[in-house]
């Protein structure tokens, strides 16, 4: 079900080659390198994978039942905790990028090179979530609004 111009690169299988019954005949056979960048390159890294999936995978009669049965074997479905629905969803996100050191506070567009300096604009020293929360002198009225 691949394309020919890949098709025709690929290596035949163990069984095309050999007439005996052996158990790896589904097999596709790994051609030889010399080099470890040649082993790790795209073609013998996908035919390990190949080799390494159940023969019934591989068999598969559609490409949408091989990739249902891909994703019950990568990730079987898991219950998400209700907690993870509670709240806005914006709010989540601002919070989990806080958190992730990928909000637009300064420190972290500093440690990500999108920023020339972590320091905050009005006083002077590292902007990072507490400072942002608690010290900036920027928010004092909406900190005292939300504390109250």
């Amino acid at each position: 079900m691949v394309p020919t111009y890949i098709s025709d690169i690929m290596p035949s299988t163990v069984g095309d080659i050999s007439s005996y019954p052996l158990r790896n005949r589904n097999n596709i056979n790994m051609p030889v390198f010399r080099t470890v960048i040649s082993q790790n390159s795209c073609i013998p890294s996908s035919i390990t994978l190949w080799n390494s999936l159940e023969l019934k995978l591989r068999t598969s009669k559609t490409f949408n039942i091989f990739k249902d049965q891909m994703r019950h074997r990568i990730s079987p479905a898991k219950q998400v905790p209700s907690y993870y629905y509670y709240g806005n969803r914006y709010l989540s996100v601002l919070h989990a990028r806080i958190r992730n050191n990928c909000s637009n506070l300064n420190i972290d567009l500093f440690n990500n090179h999108l920023s020339q300096s972590p320091y905050c604009t009005s006083c002077n020293v590292i902007e990072d979530a507490e400072h942002f929360f608690f010290r900036c002198n920027l928010f004092i009225l909406q900190r005292l609004i939300l504390f109250q």
